[in-house]
């Protein structure tokens, strides 16, 4: 869903033409006459998130547009030691700053930028209760390897869990 947001953007601001964003939406590598654009999907896997940040480079690129916290943590902490920094504009990023990939919460590295997301907890927990009004436990699953992970779950879920979760007589794990 964001890649089409960023293809909006490129359109909107005349980089790409809309036959240009029709044959991007295919998510295949295009040599453009205003925009080249490089598809690249690491799976989840840093290695290989390694791997294409390189490629990217060795493409010759002007911009990282990075779609995860992981790839945009690789990203900017690949860029900080160039002499004129790559730009890295990231998007569905939580928690920016606890991630690493911000100073503070307003505050980075002048050649990033980007949008972090933060869920709003308790109206995805109103709406596990349309579906299963009898839902008695919800619980908060999050990777403790992921930057994004262990900065959004436990810190950002449990006040409005446990909030939720007494006014609605659910109980919370």
């Amino acid at each position: 869903m964001q890649e089409y947001a960023i293809l909006d953007i490129l359109q909107v601001y005349e980089w790409i033409s809309a036959d240009e964003r029709a044959l991007l939406s295919g998510r295949q590598d295009y040599q453009g006459e205003k925009a080249s654009i490089i598809w690249g999907d690491a799976n989840y896997d840093l290695i290989t998130v390694n791997l294409m940040i390189d490629e990217a480079f060795d493409k010759g690129v002007d911009i990282l547009v990075t779609l995860s916290t992981p790839v945009t943590q690789v990203a900017v902490n690949t860029t900080l030691d160039q002499d004129a920094p790559t730009p890295v504009l990231f998007s569905a990023v939580f928690e920016a700053f606890r991630a690493g990939i911000a100073d503070a919460h307003c505050i980075k590295p002048d050649h990033v930028t980007g949008s972090q997301n933060a869920p709003p907890y308790d109206e995805a927990l109103r709406l596990f209760l349309l579906q299963n009004p009898d839902m008695k436990r919800v619980g908060t699953i999050y990777s403790l390897t992921d930057g994004s992970g262990t900065a959004g779950a436990p810190t950002n879920s449990r006040r409005p869990m446990r909030h939720f979760c007494r006014a609605c007589n659910v109980h919370r794990r």
